[in-house]
């Protein structure tokens, strides 16, 4: 030992050059590093000197770093070549980990996420970590990151035939070209979103999400059905975190008790029951805003111009619609939905009050009953009316308003003479925007209830004959798409179509049941989806007991072409 630090001596003496690290950065050559680094290994104190001679006779000024660790190397190597890997695993081997910093590479740290992330024994661990070092420390290379050796640990997971744990292990991700492609050119899968940080941001996302559903969401035969195209499972990217879809809201909830978006009030301000028209065209916006956080799908709102009449009591019809303008604009301008789109919402409204409707407590200004429904029939038909005219406009330019979706309802009571200049006002929208929808009410399976949510959704009060809870507060939770076109060029005869068709059912059954039971789990045992959770008196806002699970189908023409040379 004083050997070498007489050496040492003579070289802090004698040796003045420089090293260049890897990061760039140059320093004088330090013989207590050196030192330090050969004790941290534990190579012998009379086997130290030599490799340090060894060293200083292939100095040079502006050697690298890694040049003198090879060199350190391939002395231990020739000493004892278990002190050599251990040398490089402390020296050479270093790691760019998640938590963005450096470390030295660590065998355990392996072992202990298997165990950890897989379930994977003690034993089997450390023999997978043990093997991934054997040809980590193979590579030439200044820096490992943690993608690379979960990589090569995922490589000896399948070679050792562990590909359960393998899919528990594997890390979810996007290539870098796939982002840089999306930076530079954008994605133009969804028309609402455009090219900017946040739809990147969301694309980015979505693929990790959707490759988690796939792995770990769905058992491997409901994977393949999708990924092989004989069901599409809608929203992928939503089935871990999000998997409702669409919502009916009943605003008078709202206007009873108050608004709090987060749905708790930890986060934001409390709002307490409306008491002007204006207020609560505000809410009305930061509902359908609020919601989206929580839904996959669309936001909707039936019978709102009947539950909002109260609050037109007295107002002149120009504040009626400038009340009704704020509020089309503001779903038009929101700018804050997922991926930097506006919120996808619809309204629906009615030409009078309902019959149904009639007889039904009214809430008004501060949550107060003012009566019943059919004490405001003028002002449901006011809103309606400044409802359609603002659409008819369009905005400054003359371009529609893309949202909300607005669904008029068709009802015997009032497809009258009374309610002709009502019905050719919305006629003249249709016929300049086709962007009016309608409910058709008339055939009596409809019952006195049904609403829609912008897409293939429907509820109606023919469910329990409560068109409150069939109706409100509830919606689509989830659909699942068939391929009538492959059922049709895999049968043979008749019966195998229904074989088939029985088989695709099956899939869309159990996998519309699994997203049911996320759902749940996020409602009560993640915990977050805190807006649809908030209470209404005793129960939460959103009612999952009554929301719909649906399929539909593709191709059924070309089915029926492949099967009987014709279509339908």
């Amino acid at each position: 030992m004083e050997k070498i630090s007489e050496l040492g001596n003579n070289l802090n003496e004698t040796v003045k050059i420089n090293v260049e690290k890897n990061n760039g950065i140059k320093e004088r050559f330090s013989y207590e590093k050196l030192v330090k680094s050969l004790v941290m290994v534990e190579t012998p104190f009379f086997e130290s000197d030599k490799i340090i001679a060894t060293v200083v006779s292939q100095l040079y000024d502006g050697i690298k770093t890694k040049e003198i660790k090879k060199i350190v190397h391939e002395c231990l190597e020739d000493i004892d070549p278990e002190i050599a890997n251990k040398y490089l695993a402390s020296t050479q081997l270093k790691v760019r980990t998640s938590r963005d910093t450096i470390e030295a590479f660590d065998l355990s740290r392996i072992a202990n996420t298997l165990i950890e992330e897989t379930g994977a024994s003690q034993e089997t661990a450390f023999e997978i970590a043990t093997e991934t070092w054997k040809e980590l420390k193979k590579l030439n290379v200044e820096y490992l990151t943690a993608p690379m050796i979960r990589e090569m640990v995922n490589t000896k997971l399948i070679e050792y035939g562990l590909e359960d744990l393998r899919s528990r292990y594997t890390r979810l991700g996007i290539p870098v070209y796939n982002i840089t492609s999306l930076i530079e050119n954008g994605n133009r899968d969804n028309a609402n979103m455009i090219h900017n940080p946040e739809s990147i941001h969301k694309h980015v996302a979505d693929e990790a999400l959707k490759q988690y559903a796939l792995l770990k969401m769905l058992p491997a035969h409901l994977a393949d059905a999708h990924m092989s195209g004989d069901i599409h499972i809608h929203d992928l990217e939503f089935f871990a975190g999000r998997p409702l879809n669409c919502l009916q809201h009943d605003i008078r909830t709202f206007i009873k008790y108050g608004l709090k978006v987060d749905g708790t009030g930890d986060h934001t301000s409390i709002a307490g029951a409306p008491n002007h028209m204006e207020t609560l065209m505000n809410h009305t916006g930061e509902i359908m805003l609020a919601a989206q956080q929580n839904m996959s799908g669309g936001q909707s709102m039936s019978l709102w111009n009947v539950f909002v009449a109260p609050f037109a009591r007295g107002r002149t019809y120009d504040e009626i619609k400038q009340a009704v303008q704020m509020l089309v604009y503001n779903l038009n301008m929101a700018y804050a939905a997922r991926g930097s789109q506006v919120p996808f919402t619809s309204m629906a409204l009615e030409f009078g009050v309902p019959d149904f409707l009639k007889e039904e407590t009214a809430y008004g200004p501060k949550g107060q009953v003012v009566g019943t429904y059919a004490d405001f029939e003028e002002e449901t038909r006011l809103i309606q009316r400044a409802f359609t005219e603002t659409l008819l406009a369009g905005d400054n330019e003359g371009k529609p308003h893309l949202f909300p979706n607005t669904i008029y309802t068709l009802r015997p009571e009032t497809m009258t003479s009374e309610y002709e200049d009502d019905l050719r006002l919305v006629h003249e929208l249709s016929a300049k925007y086709g962007s009016s929808y309608f409910v058709n009410m008339f055939p009596e399976y409809r019952g006195q209830m049904a609403n829609y949510m912008g897409c293939r959704t429907c509820l109606q009060d023919t469910w329990t004959g409560d068109w409150d809870k069939d109706c409100l507060r509830t919606g689509n939770l989830a659909y699942v798409t068939l391929n009538l076109p492959r059922i049709g060029y895999q049968s043979k005869d008749e019966t195998q179509v229904f074989e088939y068709l029985d088989e695709y059912m099956d899939l869309a059954v159990e996998t519309l049941m699994l997203r049911r039971e996320q759902g749940l789990k996020c409602l009560n045992d993640f915990h977050i989806l805190p807006f649809l959770k908030q209470k209404v008196g005793e129960e939460s806002y959103y009612r999952i007991e009554n929301s719909t699970l649906s399929f539909g189908f593709v191709g059924l023409n070309e089915m029926l072409t492949s099967l009987f040379g014709e279509g339908i």
